[in-house]
């Protein structure tokens, strides 16, 4: 398959990639408050492991 033929494909509300000329499902996307409780989790271990002596 080539992206011309990807980018032809009707939305049918799934969710595809094309790696190495194979059209492949992909997971459906993240709630928002998974990706904010994510996105604080990884503040709180970047602030964890700052070094307060630079």
């Amino acid at each position: 398959m080539t992206y011309d033929h990807y980018a032809d494909l009707p939305d049918d509300g799934q969710r595809y990639e094309l790696a190495n000329g194979v059209l492949q499902t992909m997971s459906p996307s993240p709630h928002p408050l998974h990706q904010l409780l994510s996105q604080y989790l990884s503040k709180l271990l970047i602030q964890s492991c700052q070094n307060d002596n630079i």
